[in-house]
């Protein structure tokens, strides 16, 4: 077999391969007589058809390339489009956060100066509670200050009854005391016991009272003395007062104790001039 036999039948061959791939392609397949054709044409037309096939092939093959380089562009564009949104989002998030940040550091601050206006509130609260604790307390306090003012109106009041007695007493002391130096004191003894011991009962009385009415006035000195001890800086004035007071009261009570010495030292004499002072009154006649 010559070499051209050769070259036509592997021509024939390449030719037949392609356009049994050409028709898989185009999902058919080559018949009997197509094969036959092949077979029977001459080099040049299975050359001619082969170059068709080639050239539709490079043909398509542009084809793909351009509509994928399109798709590729579209693609891209599409891409870039929504990275450009993306980007803008991050930076959207990106400012919402700075401005969340922002917010979070003022509620922040705010929520300190609520806390540190909470507290002095709280301060506040609590100082005026104990102002008004003390304003009660000050209140009954006043109110214990005059009680017992009340009651050193009625010390005085009594002490200037005692006073008064005290005077009568001593008037009846000169009396006695003339009784005594007048000679009918010796006939008149008797009667002279007997008030005598009417004197006594009457002085224990006077005497127990006066001791009663100066346990009252230590109770109410100590009474005022540990008020002014609790008091606080807001009540000096009622202290002071209270203090005033309490020397007054102290001077009353050293009043009472001095009438009570007088009364004391007065006590055997008085008796028994006040029979005498009663004897000069109903002396008989002297014969």
């Amino acid at each position: 077999m010559s070499t051209s036999n050769i070259l036509s039948k592997q021509l024939r061959e390449l030719f037949k391969e392609v356009f049994i791939e050409n028709c898989s392609i185009e999902e058919s397949s080559m018949t009997i007589e197509e094969s036959n054709t092949i077979e029977e044409i001459d080099d040049s037309e299975v050359l001619e058809n082969l170059k068709d096939i080639i050239t539709n092939l490079l043909s398509f093959k542009r084809d793909f390339k351009n509509a994928d380089s399109a798709e590729l562009v579209k693609k891209t564009s599409q891409f870039e489009s929504m990275l450009q949104k993306l980007e803008a989002e991050v930076r959207r998030h990106i400012s919402v956060e700075h401005q969340l940040k922002l917010h979070i550091e003022t509620n922040q601050t705010h929520t300190e100066d609520l806390e540190n206006e909470n507290y002095k509130h709280l301060n506040e609260i609590k100082d005026l509670q104990e102002k008004v604790k003390s304003f009660a307390k000050i209140k009954n306090d006043k109110k214990n200050l005059k009680i017992l003012t009340e009651k050193v109106a009625k010390l005085e009041e009594d002490l200037k009854k005692k006073d008064f007695l005290t005077k009568k007493l001593e008037n009846e002391v000169v009396e006695l005391r003339a009784a005594i130096n007048s000679p009918h004191f010796e006939p008149e003894k008797l009667l002279f016991n007997k008030i005598r011991g009417k004197r006594e009962d009457d002085y224990e009385d006077i005497k127990q009272k006066f001791e009663e009415k100066s346990m009252g006035l230590q109770k109410i000195q100590k009474i005022i003395q540990e008020k002014s001890v609790r008091n606080n800086r807001e009540r000096n004035k009622i202290i002071r007062k209270s203090v005033n007071e309490s020397d007054m009261i102290r001077n009353k009570i050293f009043d009472i104790k001095l009438a009570s010495k007088i009364i004391n030292k007065t006590h055997i004499r008085s008796t028994s001039e006040q029979v005498r002072a009663k004897s000069v009154g109903r002396r008989p006649p002297s014969h």
